[in-house]
């Protein structure tokens, strides 16, 4: 049952980002209809050697099996080139940039804990055709639990109730999956969704792993 949530979320998630791009297109539509004037959504492709020389700031929802949580994420230009492959006479041009990224993020385990996680890590991100792009994401910071449940301790004799008992973790996350690029009026978005494991440790003397699915939106910070 939780191979099947976990591809039914999975699922949902990229549906919301194909949504997300039929909604542009039909946006467009409008436009020409005259609905809208023209500067209300550009369908122009994203100049990436512009828009990856800014810093971002992004939130997201993400679920880890049955747990819910949320995202919030920094990132810092750092690398933006080109490759060119050729096959059968054709030349294609790949744009690829790598990115610095801080997170930070919350899920609720029912009956479990809360675990706060705040990591740093790196974004390989390469584009595909219409606005399109793949990303792959991996991290590395620390987790911090809190119990749901009341804990007591005996202290000479005595039961007494401690607060904000947990433990903390090394964590260390990797993730994949694709997104979109839209433009409303002169800001650029980027959507995603993605598919992962976080890992946590030590845990009982080893570690654990999570299957986590999400979806982000960033917002470009245009420099001044």
């Amino acid at each position: 049952m939780k191979k099947v949530f976990i591809a039914c979320l999975f699922s949902i998630l990229s549906l919301c980002a194909n949504f997300l791009c039929l909604a542009q297109n039909s946006t467009f539509m409008q436009m020409n209809k005259g609905t809208f004037s023209q500067d209300t959504v550009a369908v122009k492709d994203v100049d990436w050697k512009t828009e990856y020389q800014n810093n971002y700031l992004g939130v997201g929802i993400m679920g880890l099996l049955k747990h819910p949580g949320v995202e919030l994420n920094y990132s810092i230009a750092d690398k933006y080139f080109i490759k060119t492959k050729s096959k059968k006479g054709k030349v294609k041009m790949l744009q690829k940039v790598r990115r610095w990224e801080a997170f930070a993020r919350y899920y609720y385990h029912k009956n479990f804990h809360h675990n706060v996680i705040l990591s740093a890590g790196r974004t390989w991100q390469r584009s595909l055709k219409k606005n399109r792009f793949f990303i792959s994401q991996a991290d590395v910071g620390v987790s911090r639990t809190f119990f749901t449940n009341p804990t007591f301790v005996v202290e000479n004799g005595i039961v007494q109730r401690k607060y904000l008992q947990g433990d903390f973790y090394a964590s260390i996350s990797y993730r994949f999956g694709f997104g979109k690029h839209i433009q409303f009026t002169s800001e650029t978005y980027r959507f995603y969704s993605y598919f992962g494991l976080m890992n946590f440790a030590p845990f009982n003397n080893l570690y654990y792993s999570r299957m986590v699915v999400g979806l982000n939106v960033n917002k470009f910070l245009r420099k001044q």
